[in-house]
């Protein structure tokens, strides 16, 4: 069963772009991340290290 995940950029929007809102994705404000649907696929995630940092993962 595939289901959303927070990912830093999908296969149909190549750049983050905080202003924009389209179709099944969207920014959610706090690290840049963009919620991947089923019909998206990610390339990378954004994960919070034990000292507060936010650095981007592999996924």
């Amino acid at each position: 069963e595939e289901r959303e995940r927070e990912c830093a950029f999908n296969d149909q929007h190549q750049q983050v772009d905080e202003q924009s809102v389209a179709g099944d994705w969207h920014i959610t404000r706090e690290n840049n991340t963009i919620l991947c649907s089923k019909s998206s696929r990610c390339y990378g995630l954004w994960e919070k290290t034990h000292d507060g940092e936010i650095r981007l993962v592999k996924q």
